[in-house]
């Protein structure tokens, strides 16, 4: 893996979301399939996470250094999924674009 790859990722996943604001409301909040998240759950999951790979992983990944201790998993998807069930989607949306805007594709 090299800048490149993850940069193109991001930009793949970019577009993908951006794509989820023609999503009707209902898709947007209902589960993908029994016991499973919405899709308003599943972005809102990505921000924190991506924020720590972005800020604390990748550039310890990239200098050859010991990668830091993730956060507790169960606290962060419980806490982004109830924060996604109380936001607007452009919300959710507009969070995860800011993030990546300002870590992946700065001018």
């Amino acid at each position: 893996m090299n800048k490149d790859t993850v940069i193109k990722h991001y930009e793949h996943t970019l577009e993908w979301v951006q794509s989820l604001t023609e999503v009707t409301e209902e898709e947007w909040r209902s589960a993908i399939a029994d016991g499973k998240w919405s899709i308003a759950e599943i972005i809102a999951h990505f921000v924190p996470w991506d924020e720590f790979i972005l800020h604390d992983r990748l550039k310890e990944f990239w200098n050859n250094k010991a990668l830091p201790q993730a956060p507790d998993v169960h606290e962060m998807n419980q806490q982004s999924a109830e924060r996604a069930r109380k936001e607007e989607r452009s919300e959710t949306i507009g969070r995860f674009i800011v993030l990546l805007e300002q870590n992946c594709f700065k001018k």
